[in-house]
C-alpha cells in the first residue's frame, strides 16, 4: 500500500489519461474549441510530456535512493509508453465510438521524450 501513497499523483494523471481518452468520441469531439487541425495529436503530446514529468518526479521521489538514474529514466520512459499503447489498443479493439492510431501513439512517444528531456534540461541548469 506504500508504494500506491508514493505513486498517486501517477496514479491519478493516468486515470485523467484513461478517463479522456476512453470517453465516447461525440463527447470528446465537442470540445475542440478553436477548430484546429489534429488538435488530437497535440493533446496526446500534452498528455504524456506531463504524465512524464510527474512519474519522474514520483520515481526520483520514491526510488532515488535504491536503483540508477539509467533505470528511473527508463521506468519514466516505458510506463507512460505501454499505457499509451494499452489505451490504443483498447480504442482499435474494444471501443466502438473510439479509434486507436499509430499517430496517435507517435504524438504519445514524442510527448514522452520531450517531458524527460525537459526534465533533464532543467536539472542542468536550475538547483
Amino acid at each position: 500500500m506504500r508504494i500506491f501513497k508514493g505513486f498517486y499523483k501517477s496514479l491519478i494523471w493516468s486515470f485523467v489519461i484513461l478517463t479522456l481518452c476512453l470517453a465516447p468520441s461525440n463527447k470528446i469531439s465537442s470540445i475542440n474549441l478553436f477548430n484546429i487541425g489534429h488538435l488530437d495529436k497535440a493533446a496526446h503530446f500534452l498528455l504524456y510530456y506531463i504524465f512524464a514529468l510527474i512519474i519522474y518526479a514520483d520515481l526520483v521521489k520514491y526510488l532515488a535512493a535504491r536503483v540508477k538514474k539509467y533505470y528511473i529514466i527508463l521506468y519514466a520512459l516505458l510506463v507512460p509508453l505501454a499505457l499509451g499503447v494499452l489505451v490504443e489498443l483498447l480504442q482499435y479493439y474494444v471501443f466502438t465510438t473510439r479509434e486507436g492510431s499509430i499517430p496517435d501513439i507517435a504524438a504519445n512517444i514524442c510527448g514522452i521524450t520531450a517531458g524527460l528531456f525537459s526534465v533533464q534540461l532543467l536539472k542542468k541548469y536550475l538547483p
